[in-house]
């Protein structure tokens, strides 16, 4: 499609969507603090017609599919993998030989509570999103990839592993850097950065939450928000809903509306009342601590200069108009937990001295190399992108035999 807001002929057939496309006007990446890069595709309505095109060229091209077959264990001979051990419905072990190597690609260890607590105790804070079940119902995502290749002499590469964990806020004001407070009603950091790095903060809080304040100027302060993965930066009005439909109610889109507004308030996702007090009364925060808190941010606004956390001045808007609205962040779920096994830029696995285990190879949230400390929100999309990539790239350099 041409653009972010125009709606398919037919929502049920295959289309890609352009997100932000095309991009504010305000929007300059060169002058942001936390620049992001507009650009990601969505594939819709969902992933599956991609999915099945690629297997169907894989096909084509004389790949043999095996469905509900469980990896176990990798085989190898002197210091080469040269195939794997399956089971398959029936619990039988079957023997696959590989011609020029093994790749595995078999997702995270979000679902393994022993690795999670060995490699990243901090990512037990959070539920994992992801609860896909394997062919016997039991959850997937559980390291399997990770335990045959350390069993075959490869090596997990040094942390700190990254938990995928985003604060996206709601629909209609998304993580938008309005003025933000924890439950003693303190300001507590720049609120211009991205989605990731916002929940960072945000856990680091009395109670793991906070609240986004603002105030009834938000329709005319959203086109000079960043555009970025959770960010909104359109007001669509009442005449024009119906022909942004799409856009509005799409996921992470970009755009707000009086309609959409109003539901979340109803949905209680948005809290609006009269009056400061009433605010800090409906979130449970010390009024005294969030009138002060409004105050000096209504003074750094007014002078054009965040001097307490340096937030981009063309996006400090004080909080002055009611009625005031507050949007409470909590926990954030986990996506995936990035960190897997080391290899290098070839996708071949490595051991703890670095020499490469011939035959074998990872890509996705197996491989190692990717993030670690925390994953950028720079360019959303980052994580799919690079399993495609390194996917294609592993299962290229193994066919070479190289």
């Amino acid at each position: 499609m041409e653009n972010d807001h125009a709606a398919p002929s037919d929502p049920e057939a295959p289309y890609i969507l352009p997100e932000r496309c095309p991009v504010s006007a305000e929007y300059d990446w060169r002058k942001e603090n936390y620049p992001c890069f507009p650009g990601m595709v969505h594939l819709l309505p969902d992933h599956g017609w991609a999915m099945h095109a690629t297997l169907d060229a894989a096909q084509e091209a004389g790949a043999e599919v095996r469905f509900k077959m469980k990896g176990e264990q990798l085989i190898k001979k002197g210091d080469a993998v040269v195939g794997i051990y399956a089971s398959d419905e029936k619990g039988d072990i079957v023997r696959i030989n590989a011609a020029n190597g093994v790749i595995l690609c078999t997702g995270d260890i979000s679902s393994d509570k022993e690795m999670l607590t060995y490699y990243a105790p901090q990512a037990l804070r959070y539920a994992a999103v992801f609860t896909t079940v394997d062919r016997d119902g039991n959850l997937a995502n559980t390291g399997d990839g990770h335990k045959m290749a350390m069993w075959a002499g490869a090596a997990m590469e040094e942390g700190p592993y990254a938990p995928m964990t985003h604060s996206l806020g709601t629909n209609s004001i998304g993580i938008d850097p309005y003025l933000m407070v924890n439950k003693d009603g303190k300001r507590f950091a720049n609120e211009d950065v991205g989605a990731q790095e916002l929940q960072n903060q945000i856990k680091r809080q009395k109670g793991g939450v906070s609240y986004q304040i603002f105030d009834s100027k938000w329709k005319e302060q959203l086109q000079f928000m960043p555009q970025c993965f959770g960010g909104v930066t359109h007001y669509i009005p009442p005449e024009q809903e119906e022909q942004y439909a799409h856009a509005i109610n799409h996921f992470a889109a970009g755009y707000a509306s009086d309609t959409y507004f109003q539901s979340e308030i109803e949905a209680g996702s948005i809290i609006e009342k009269d009056s400061i007090e009433q605010l800090a009364a409906a979130i449970e925060v010390p009024f005294e601590a969030l009138r002060e808190a409004i105050d000096r941010y209504n003074e750094l606004a007014h002078a054009g200069e965040d001097v307490d956390f340096s937030k981009v001045a063309t996006r400090l808007f004080p909080v002055e108009n009611p009625p005031y609205y507050a949007v409470p962040f909590g926990d954030s779920g986990m996506l995936v937990l990035i960190g897997g096994i080391d290899c290098d830029e070839c996708c071949h696995a490595l051991d703890a001295e670095k020499n490469v285990i011939e035959g074998l190879y990872v890509a996705g949230n197996t491989m190692g190399g990717r993030f670690l400390v925390d994953y950028p929100v720079t360019v959303a999309g980052a994580s799919h992108s690079m399993a495609m990539s390194f996917g294609r790239l592993a299962g290229r350099v193994a066919a070479s035999g190289e």
